[in-house]
């Protein structure tokens, strides 16, 4: 049996109190993922620290949301490293961020693929 990695299953089931809607969840944390990390990495790029905090604020509040797990507590580190320095100080942290929301989309994508949740 598939043991997801990116996704507390049993998490999302003890806080929404059903599994019914995880279908659902997914698909709009799937639509909002690719905008999100477009608008994240224009941010740094334009160095508005203010917006790179926002984004990072909003996307860890709904990775939780999700149970995305890893994918929460990086962008928890990230929102310290800004805390603590500039934005030079998020540099190293993007390759590993990409990389975590191209894993979170896939086990989604296979998740939903599953239709074990309907």
């Amino acid at each position: 049996m598939y043991q997801p990695q990116y996704i507390d299953i049993l998490l999302f089931k003890q806080q929404v109190g059903t599994l019914a809607v995880f279908d659902r969840a997914a698909s709009v944390f799937l639509q909002v993922l690719p905008n999100w990390k477009a608008r994240l990495l224009d941010a740094i790029k334009e160095k508005n620290s203010d917006l790179v905090s926002d984004l990072i604020h909003q996307m860890k509040g709904t990775s939780a949301m999700m149970c995305a797990t890893p994918l929460r507590d990086h962008l928890i580190d990230m929102e310290r490293q800004l805390l603590g320095g500039s934005l030079d100080a998020l540099y190293d942290a993007l390759e590993p961020l990409c990389v975590l929301i191209f894993e979170t989309e896939s086990e989604l994508q296979f998740l939903r693929s599953e239709n074990t949740f309907s």
